[in-house]
Parts: C-alpha cells; structure tokens; sequence
C-alpha cells in the first residue's frame, strides 16, 4: 500500500476501488508520525490484525506500507511453540520414567546383595555352628561317660566335684542342643528361670578356673528373682565376664 504525504492511500493491491482515495488506518498514521520507517500492529481497512513494515521517503513524504495477517505471522512461532512445549513434556516423562526405572534397579539390586549377604553369612555360621557342635557332642560323650563309670566306682574324690562336673557336662550338652538347632535354621526358646540360682550353679561349674586362694563372694539379691530368658545365651554372657 502507498500513501501520500497526507495519508491517502494511492495504490494498494487488495480492494483497490473501495480504499483509494481513503486515509490510512489510525496505527498506520500513528507510525508515520513518527517518520522515518519501522513496525508497528494494528488491523488493516478490512479489520484484519495486521503486523506492517513501512518507509517514508525523505524527498517526496509519500510512505510504503507492507502488512501481513498475524495468524500468518505468528504460525511459525506458535509451531515452534507447540512443539517445544510437546518436546519439554515428552523429555520430561522420559526423564521421570528413567528415574523411577533406575530407582527400582537400585533398589531391586541392593535388596539381592542383601538377600546374598544373609544368605552367606548365615551358611558359613550355620556350617561352622555344626560342627563346633558335632566336635562338642563328641567331647561330651566322652565325658559323660567316664563320669557315670567315676560315679559306679568307689572313689575318695568329693562328692561335690563330681556334681560340678556332670552340671558342667550337662550344661555343655544344653549347649549343643542348642548349637545344632541354630545350624539347622532353629531357634532358641526362652524360658523362666531363678536368676540367683542360676547364678550360683555357674560359678560351681567354673569355680575350676580361678586359684585355691581366690575367694568367691556373691552379692545377690536376698528375695527370688525370677527372669524369662534363654540361659544359654545368659550363660555365654556370664561366662564372658568371668
């Protein structure tokens, strides 16, 4: 579209009859008052959103304006604009997807490596378990025996010794029991005992270890005290602090 100095249009190249001799649009005079040339948006004769270009020429005043409907400009950009938007939440499903995927290997894996670990650790315990208990059971067969044959024959060994060594033997054989149960996948069973009592029966099976000179005080509490624990585990512990 071509204009004179004073904004009649003078030539346009759609509906040429009805729009010559007719002034410009008021986004088109705005633009040419500021002269010289540039962009400006508005809506052309036929009230169609238009973006336009134009130029003013310096000798003669006359402008050149070329405008082009905002659906067809802007297409472009609202393409790439829907397609960055598709690409950004394409990514990111991808993206959490991969996350979770990889989360639910870490964890599969880390739960296998556990699983593993118990299960080797648990197989080499239950192997040694059997047979530091098969090796016990043997020791203690001999034991026992000797001690009914001891028992069956007169001897000027104290009565008492002979009591604290076959507690200690039977002891030892609750011990095996208990041995050969946890290597087999079983487990102990607590169960109700006097605690004193049960105190003061250890020690006379390991009053051995200590010197003739060492004098054993106990100290326990005068009323009965009744625990429910597993007294082989209780001995082990016991045992440790003698």
């Amino acid at each position: 579209m071509v204009a004179d100095k004073d904004g009649l249009i003078v030539a346009r190249n759609h509906n040429i009859d009805q729009t010559i001799g007719k002034y410009l649009s008021r986004p088109s005079l705005d633009a040419r008052g500021r002269g010289g040339s540039g962009i400006y948006y508005g809506q052309n004769l036929e009230g169609i959103p238009i973006i336009s270009a134009y130029q003013i020429s310096p000798k003669t005043g006359w402008s050149v304006h070329f405008g082009v409907p905002l659906v067809i400009y802007q297409q472009p950009m609202a393409e790439l604009k829907r397609v960055i938007v598709v690409g950004i939440l394409l990514t990111s499903l991808l993206t959490m997807a991969f996350v979770m995927l990889l989360l639910k290997e870490i964890k599969r894996r880390q739960t296998q490596l556990t699983l593993l670990e118990q299960k080797n650790r648990l197989e080499s315990l239950g192997e040694l378990t059997g047979k530091v208990a098969h090796d016990f059971n043997n020791l203690l067969f001999v034991i026992m025996g000797n001690l009914d044959l001891i028992d069956k024959t007169p001897s000027s060994r104290p009565k008492d010794r002979l009591t604290a060594i076959r507690m200690a033997a039977e002891r030892g054989a609750r011990i095996t029991k208990d041995l050969l149960a946890f290597s087999r996948g079983g487990n102990a069973e607590p169960k109700v005992i006097e605690l004193n009592e049960h105190i003061r029966n250890l020690i006379m099976t390991v009053r051995e270890r200590f010197s003739p000179n060492v004098e054993i005080v106990f100290d326990l509490n005068e009323s009965s005290l009744f625990v429910e624990v597993d007294d082989v585990q209780l001995d082990l512990v016991l045992s440790l602090i003698l």
